[in-house]
């Protein structure tokens, strides 16, 4: 069995790489195309993915299955997959590159939030989650971030194949961004805390599936597993907590920049899980308005969900 699960591995890894290797002799906007294909594909292929998906979908607050569910998750990979295309077309830099970053705008006011608590000196901590193009997102934050030689470092969890990691941690990497790998313990945290003590930016995901037993928040209807790292971190070391999302509109990727208080006069754990729940409604109202730009597929709820 072990064998069989490397060799699958090897020739999934085979595969991405070739497909990386291709990209580079494709036109962007055929590129991006490919890759929304191959994510549409996906969509039917991943079965294991497909069942949570659609479970998911089923039991949240949208209620949404038959047909239309499936036309939402099929939407929601080749989302995935467009993202994906647009971030390797970043990559080759140039009129192409180009073209993309001029697709991005920011919500009034956003940018200068995000100097604003740059300014401030304790760091800053970026949450958002898997919702639009998050690499985008980043990408498009480090190059405003530059100007202060600010570095945005991104929490992450390692892949289940170490190749993957470390062709991720590259890619991110020309993006402008690095990466803290979640290895277990309490490293990455110390890491976090290292990086914003130097006045840097932290960056991770607010809807990665948590750990059974960890704080229960209501997120589309039904009490889920939450993390609290981003507004624990932001408690800690003195740094502003700020949302941030990309939510592609026609052509368009839209960046919204807001603060989330953190009440530092309560105890970690009661500020926390004040502006974890603030931070659950706000992924929660954009779910809603735009369902086939979340991840479907990712365990959220965990034992919770019936």
């Amino acid at each position: 069995m072990f064998l069989v699960r490397g060799a699958k591995n090897g020739l999934i890894y085979l595969l991405v790489r070739g497909l990386l290797a291709v990209s580079r002799l494709v036109p962007g906007s055929w590129l991006v195309r490919l890759f929304e294909g191959l994510g549409r594909a996906g969509a039917h292929l991943a079965r294991y993915e497909r069942r949570r998906a659609l479970r998911n979908l089923a039991a949240s607050e949208l209620r949404l299955e038959g047909a239309l569910a499936r036309r939402v998750w099929s939407h929601a990979l080749a989302h995935v997959g467009r993202s994906l295309g647009e971030c390797l077309v970043l990559l080759r830099g140039g009129r192409q590159a180009r073209a993309v970053r001029e697709q991005i705008t920011f919500s009034p006011g956003g940018i200068e939030t995000l100097r604003g608590a740059l300014a401030e000196g304790h760091g800053v901590v970026l949450t958002g989650a898997h919702f639009g193009n998050w690499e985008l997102l980043v990408s498009a934050l480090a190059m405003h971030t530059e100007a202060s030689q600010t570095q945005i470092h991104v929490l992450a969890r390692p892949s289940y194949d170490p190749r993957f990691s470390f062709l991720l941690e590259r890619l991110r990497a020309r993006l402008g961004c690095r990466t803290i790998w979640v290895r277990g313990g309490r490293s990455h945290l110390r890491h976090c805390l290292g990086a914003l003590s130097q006045g840097e930016v932290v960056a991770l995901a607010a809807d990665q599936p948590a750990p059974r037993g960890a704080e229960s928040m209501a997120f589309l209807g039904r009490m889920a597993p939450t993390s609290m790292v981003a507004p624990s971190l932001a408690h800690k070391s003195g740094a502003p907590l700020l949302w941030v999302l990309s939510e592609r509109q026609g052509g368009r990727h839209h960046i919204i920049i807001e603060r989330i208080p953190v009440a530092r006069d309560l105890s970690r754990k009661v500020s926390a899980r004040q502006a974890t729940a603030v931070l659950c409604e706000r992924l929660g109202e954009a779910v809603v308005r735009c369902p086939e730009q979340w991840l479907w597929s990712l365990d959220r709820w965990r034992e919770n969900l019936t």
